[in-house]
């Protein structure tokens, strides 16, 4: 009886608390992602979709022995992994990347690195959705990109380093942001935007008007986010020049290298 009647405030306090999220919690975006959270408690989890593109070694990806600088080692809650970080440091130096387009910033630790091994020409061009256009992008987000977006600033890491001068912030939804300056022109675009299904196939698409002529296009998230691993499942079984796509081992990274075009 002890128990219980200790255990009734926090009965009450989560009963008020879920009467006030069904009766109000359609007016805010964070009581709406709440919802959301709750509301998939009550369904069995759907089946994540297999992992469809082929998976190669590490270094046959990258190279057997490629020397990177590592900036700001630490991984926090958004970043890529550290073999992560490393794998995409010897990809930019093993195909000498000059021009590298970057579909989500986040605090700025993956263009910070990329431009940390690059040529001294090299330019990184980073895209971020601001805070302020969460609520209004142009395609479906996947729920949990919304505790990236809600940050104070992107980029946050490589502000003041004296790798900064070879990176372009930009601001924008990338599924309307205008890329037509950079068409042609990428060595190497790396999405990591939004994570749904809708934004990794348009995020791609665009990634193919970016790449010059031999470029290569890398995925982040595959096999993490179901709405990445759906999208290039699709793109891998449907679309011819999506054949060569690779999924690195022991990471979430997949690369499409050579002509994508």
């Amino acid at each position: 009886m002890e128990k219980i009647i200790s255990f009734l405030g926090v009965y009450i306090r989560a009963w008020a608390n879920c009467a006030y999220l069904l009766i109000f919690g359609i007016f805010r975006s964070a009581d709406r992602d709440e919802l959301r959270r709750v509301s998939r408690c009550f369904v069995p989890p759907e089946e994540k979709p297999p992992l469809s593109v082929p998976e190669i070694p590490y270094h046959e990806a990258v190279g057997q022995s490629v020397c990177v600088v590592i900036r700001y080692p630490v991984v926090e809650k958004g970043n890529i992994s550290l073999l992560e970080t490393m794998a995409l440091n010897a990809m930019v130096r093993k195909c000498s990347v000059r021009c590298f387009l970057e579909i989500g910033t986040f605090n700025g630790r993956t263009a910070l690195n990329i431009a940390a091994n690059m040529p001294e020409e090299g330019v990184v061009y980073t895209l971020d959705l601001p805070r302020e256009g969460m609520d209004t992008t142009n395609l479906p987000l996947d729920p949990r990109d919304k505790i990236l977006i809600d940050k104070e600033a992107s980029g946050a890491l490589f502000v003041g380093t004296p790798e900064e001068r070879r990176i372009r912030q930009l601001f924008g939804d990338s599924a309307t942001f205008d890329f037509s300056p950079y068409h042609g022109s990428v060595d190497m675009v790396f999405v990591d935007g939004s994570h749904s299904c809708e934004y990794a196939k348009k995020d791609t698409q665009t990634a193919l008007k970016l790449l010059r002529s031999g470029g290569t296009v890398v995925w982040h998230d595959y096999g993490t986010f179901d709405g990445v691993t759906a999208a290039l499942n699709n793109l891998y079984a449907t679309d011819r020049r999506f054949s060569g796509m690779r999924r690195i081992a022991g990471t979430s990274l997949v690369h499409l290298p050579g002509e994508a075009s």
